[in-house]
C-alpha cells in the first residue's frame, strides 16, 4: 500500500530543495556581479524582480512542506529548530516518529535557544 503523505512529503521537500537551489543560483550570481555586501539599490529591476520571484517560490514551497508537516506530524516543529533545517534536513521517518522515541538526529537549537526540545 502506498503511504500518501510519505509521497507528498517527498513531492514538498523535492519543489522546495529545488526552489531554494534557485534562490541560491540566483543570489550567488548577484553577489559574484556585485559582491557579497551588494545593496538592493545597486540592483537593476529586472534583477531585482528574478531574485524576489525565486525567493517567493522558495518560501511558498518550504511553507507549503512546513503545512504539510503539520498535519501528520505529533511534534512540534515550529520552534526550537531553525526553520530551514526542518525544511531541509528534517527526515519524514522522524517528522513522523511519536513523541516518546527518540529522533535519528538532534536538530540543531533555534537562535536564542538553551536546550534542546524534548
Amino acid at each position: 500500500m502506498k503511504d500518501r503523505t510519505r509521497e507528498r512529503f517527498d513531492a514538498l521537500r523535492a519543489k522546495y530543495l529545488a526552489a531554494k537551489a534557485k534562490l541560491d543560483e540566483v543570489s550567488a550570481a548577484l553577489a559574484t556581479k556585485y559582491g557579497s555586501d551588494y545593496h538592493d539599490a545597486w540592483l537593476k529591476a529586472g534583477e531585482r524582480t528574478a531574485r524576489q520571484k525565486a525567493r517567493d517560490a522558495a518560501e511558498k514551497a518550504g511553507d507549503a512542506l512546513t503545512e504539510h508537516v503539520v498535519t501528520f506530524s505529533p511534534r512540534d516543529w515550529s520552534y526550537g529548530v531553525p526553520q530551514s533545517w526542518v525544511r531541509e534536513s528534517l527526515t519524514y521517518e522522524d517528522a513522523a516518529r511519536p513523541v516518546g522515541e527518540p529522533l535519528s538526529v538532534v536538530p540543531p537549537l533555534s537562535w536564542g535557544a538553551t536546550k534542546p526540545r524534548t
